[in-house]
């Protein structure tokens, strides 16, 4: 539609856009108008800068108007988190604030994995007045509310309600804030007619004044005192409806915490104690070299859970082989660890590598691992000869010698008794797992029975058997004295007695006070011996004062006669677990002045399924007695115990020789309830009975 205007009639409204006489003007009159406005200072321009999400049209207001809220931009991956009035997002747009002038409105993203929440709302400044006559309407002007979420971020808020404000009566009133669900308060005073509030005082602290971390405020005692103007107080106690409100209380960081008590505006303080615990998250390197890498790093208790972020050691380095991260078990089945993991305990982490060059050559060769593609095997032993290996590192034992053996296949073997001392030989397999199958007349594959000899079980290594029978002194491995160390990615399996009267063997014995077994990784499962025996052995068997290490791994899935069963632990014998170490089912045996006795360090993070105790009395009775009172569990140097920790075993039953059992924890039968008590400082866990 044409349009035709005229200066003389419009030239006032047009504010300076001149046309001449009769020029014609394609378009709509309210175009004209809008631009007339905008030129006046009549409307303002909102921009929405969308930041990564879909586009958002701009908005023009009138002045004095409020922007339309617009429907929400969309951004793949991400939760759309509101408008904010500037662009590092603090402050969030009141949509109905009237618009002064042109303004830009930014969005916030939170990333939809990341399940950021809201935490808290915290007053960070009281309205400017807070003292009110009777009738008059609450002022809120002054009134700063912040909102804290889980990713850490704080935005000043302003879409909250406030409730509770009542001006027909007099004295302190609570106004509650509420947003998105999350409340804080402040009071105001409505004065009596003549008398006026000046101040308040502490009279009495609450009780409670020391606290955990996430712990929940109890002002239970907290007493006040209010003065007016005319020299008289009066006490009032902290309760529902009496006026107090006390803010400043956060129990997600440790420290000294200052408490504002209000009443009616005014205001006292006092302070409590948030005592934090420090989290050790200890570094194992895992075969490699620690350079400048620590071997552990504090870190002290909070909400949400803290990580290391920047305290997060350097790169371990091993010659030949690839760091790839940090991982809660040494073979790798656990959790990754990296510099964003929250950590809510003590824990052990452990290096993960691969090869970072070409697999070496099979063979033997005079060192330690790792051994590279460059290394030289010996010649004097044939390539996959384990007997031929173990031979040679015999003879040629020395101190601080080491050989590593390479195999790339599967091989057959007899028995090796390594009684030379110095002996240290380690195994690992190449290319993928490779089987170290026993197959003579059942004995044992390897008998460690020298001091200072060390047999190490590297990657790639499985020892098991292909035979089945009743023999009486076989064991896959046996030590006597000397060392047993399995690497990650090593397994122990296939052990199996199909029938005997007697037999106490397993796939893996380690008898002696110069006998030791230490497990950084691997695995042993799969063991059978049902043997018809009390106590018939399937995984380990740990007898005669000798020393068991666990710091990662798993002993789990074997079995005994009858029932599960992957320790057994005979009389006085040291077991020592920490980082992730899983056991299934574990046979504690006692006599009256010997028994085993479990120690933990601060690391232990894995679990025992099932303890069983047993003895060789006669009756449920005689076991019971021995077992009644004793010390089960303890703590290694200079750790002590938590309940935490005593969570991670579970009791099972009493047990005889003839497999009857009886639940250690007690049933509806009414039969004896036990349990672990913290005693000794927390040094110690006892196995005590409910009275």
């Amino acid at each position: 539609m044409k349009h035709y205007f005229f200066k003389a009639v419009f030239g006032a409204l047009l504010a300076g856009m001149f046309f001449s006489a009769c020029a014609p003007f394609e378009g709509d009159i309210e175009t004209v108008r809008k631009k007339a406005r905008e030129k006046q200072g009549l409307t303002f321009t909102v921009q929405f800068v969308s930041n990564g999400g879909s586009a958002v049209p701009n908005q023009t207001v009138k002045k004095g108007e409020a922007v339309l809220q617009p429907q929400d931009p969309v951004r793949q991956g991400w939760n759309f988190g509101g408008w904010f009035s500037d662009s590092d997002l603090t402050q969030a747009y009141n949509f109905s604030a009237p618009v002064t002038g042109n303004i830009s409105l930014y969005a916030k993203w939170v990333d939809s994995s990341s399940q950021v929440t809201l935490l808290a709302i915290v007053i960070t400044s009281l309205p400017g007045k807070t003292s009110y006559s009777l009738g008059e309407t609450l002022d809120s002007a002054g009134l700063v509310v912040s909102a804290y979420y889980s990713d850490g971020s704080e935005q000043t808020v302003i879409a909250y309600t406030l409730s509770g404000f009542d001006s027909s009566t007099s004295g302190s009133k609570t106004v509650t804030v509420t947003f998105e669900g999350k409340t804080a308060q402040f009071s105001v005073m409505v004065e009596e007619e003549g008398k006026t509030l000046t101040g308040i005082s502490i009279l009495t602290e609450p009780v409670k004044k020391d606290y955990s971390i996430g712990e929940v405020l109890d002002l239970s005692g907290l007493k006040i005192s209010v003065h007016y103007d005319d020299d008289t107080s009066k006490e009032i106690v902290m309760a529902e409806g009496s006026g107090i409100v006390v803010s400043g209380f956060d129990s997600a960081t440790g420290g000294i915490k200052t408490l504002t008590a209000s009443y009616g505006g005014k205001t006292a303080a006092f302070t409590v104690t948030v005592n934090a615990l420090i989290f050790t998250v200890t570094f194992n390197s895992n075969g490699g070299t620690t350079g400048s890498v620590p071997s552990s790093v504090q870190i002290t208790e909070a909400l949400p859970p803290p990580a290391l972020g920047i305290n997060m050691p350097s790169e371990p380095a091993w010659p030949g082989y690839a760091f790839t991260g940090w991982n809660t078990q040494a073979d790798g089945l656990g959790s990754g660890f990296t510099a964003s993991t929250p950590v809510t305990a003590n824990i052990t982490v452990w290096a993960q590598w691969t090869t970072g060059s070409p697999e070496p050559n099979p063979g033997l060769y005079a060192k330690a691992p790792p051994i590279l593609l460059t290394d030289t095997p010996l010649t004097a032993v044939e390539t996959n000869n384990v007997t031929d290996a173990v031979n040679y590192v015999k003879e040629n034992s020395s101190a601080g010698a080491e050989y590593t053996l390479v195999i790339d296949k599967d091989v057959s073997v007899g028995t090796h008794t390594i009684n030379t001392a110095n002996f240290n030989l380690t195994i690992i397999g190449i290319g993928t797992e490779r089987i170290i199958c026993y197959t003579g007349a059942r004995n044992n594959i390897f008998q460690i029975n020298a001091s200072g000899a060390k047999l190490t079980l590297g990657k790639n290594i499985t020892i098991t058997e292909n035979i089945s029978g009743s023999g009486t002194l076989s064991n896959l491995i046996n030590v006597f004295d000397g060392n047993l160390t399995m690497l990650p990615g090593s397994k122990i399996t296939g052990y199996s007695v199909t029938s005997a009267s007697s037999n106490m063997n397993s796939a893996v014995n380690v008898s002696g006070s110069n006998a030791s077994f230490t497990m950084e990784g691997g695995e042993i499962s799969g063991n059978v011996n049902q043997a018809q025996y009390g106590a018939s052995l399937g995984g380990l068997r740990l007898s005669s004062n000798a020393t068991f290490t666990m710091n990662g791994g798993k002993i789990k899935g074997n079995t005994g006669y009858n029932r599960a069963l992957d320790i057994y632990a005979q009389q006085a014998v040291t077991i020592v677990l920490s980082g992730n170490a899983e056991i299934g089912a574990c046979v504690l045996y006692t006599t009256s002045s010997n028994k085993p006795v479990i120690s933990l360090t601060g690391s232990f993070s894995g679990t025992v399924d099932t303890f069983y105790l047993f003895n060789n009395g006669n009756t449920m009775s005689t076991i019971i007695s021995d077992w009644r009172d004793k010390e089960i569990l303890k703590a290694a140097g200079a750790y002590t115990l938590t309940q935490a920790d005593i969570n991670k075993f579970t009791l099972g039953y009493f047990l005889q020789y003839n497999n009857t059992q009886q639940l250690i924890t007690g049933n509806s039968d009414g039969k004896p309830n036990f349990y672990l008590s913290l005693e000794n400082d927390d040094k110690s866990a006892f196995l005590r009975e409910v009275p």
